[in-house]
């Protein structure tokens, strides 16, 4: 009777850990960085077929392992991409954009404007942002971003923006937030900062000016626009369980 028990009790503790590990490698092909959200993004706009084996063979990671460890790492790092790529949908998925910027709050009359600039990002191509994964490079290229660049602001706005930047400086050093989504992708490749790059058009949805990270404030937003029709993940979520998709 005891030896029953005792296998019982194994054969649970065998199915915890194997519901266990399971949950984990879900887990791990769920997860991806920006680099790879962005480069998937174009890769669903543009209908081209991403090389996933040329992309792992070439990571460091495959390189580093021992030889017996690279067929587990390679099965798991082919069943993470195709996952992504076939649950990703660029019309919901949005992308987010973190730099710094120099920005000024201006005030002429009764009129007011935040006007920022992008220090070393703009090249002879103009003003880009660049995913990478391996030899695949994407150069990002947001819609009307230069009416953002220069925003009017109320008076209400003004005073507090500059409630938190110190009045002796013009330029203040601040974090740019922006969060869009991929709209449009071109199939072959140009000629940008000596790089052969993919172009994706991006439509803005959320930017938000903040604070930098050593500043603390509890409210480190200065300023921000949202589009009328942006949508989180979660809100889209929650109106397709609405209309009963």
């Amino acid at each position: 009777m005891n030896k029953k028990i005792q296998f019982l009790c194994f054969l649970c503790v065998a199915i915890i850990c194997i519901s266990s590990a399971s949950s984990n490698a879900l887990a791990q092909r769920k997860t991806f960085t920006g680099q790879e959200s962005g480069v998937l993004t174009f890769y669903k706009l543009s209908g081209l077929t991403p090389n996933f084996e040329s992309w792992i063979l070439a990571s460091e990671k495959y390189a580093s392992l021992w030889p017996e460890n690279k067929k587990q790492y390679f099965d798991e790092e082919m069943l993470r991409y195709q996952w992504l790529i076939g649950t990703l949908n660029p019309s919901h998925n949005f992308l987010t954009i973190h730099t710094e910027v120099d920005a000024k709050v201006l005030r002429d009359g009764e009129k007011s404007a935040i006007a920022i600039d992008f220090p070393g990002r703009v090249s002879s191509a103009g003003l880009y942002f660049p995913y990478n994964i391996h030899d695949i490079w994407v150069a990002v290229i947001l819609e009307n971003i230069k009416q953002y660049m220069l925003m009017p602001i109320s008076s209400i706005e003004y005073n507090r923006i500059r409630g938190y930047l110190p009045a002796s400086e013009d330029e203040h050093k601040l974090q740019l937030r922006i969060t869009y989504r991929g709209i449009s992708a071109q199939t072959k490749p140009m000629k940008i900062d000596n790089l052969e790059q993919y172009i994706m058009l991006g439509e803005i949805a959320h930017w938000s000016l903040e604070l930098p990270d050593f500043h603390q404030s509890q409210d480190k937003t200065l300023w921000e626009y949202v589009a009328p029709w942006y949508r989180t993940e979660h809100e889209h979520a929650l109106i397709q369980m609405l209309e009963g998709r």
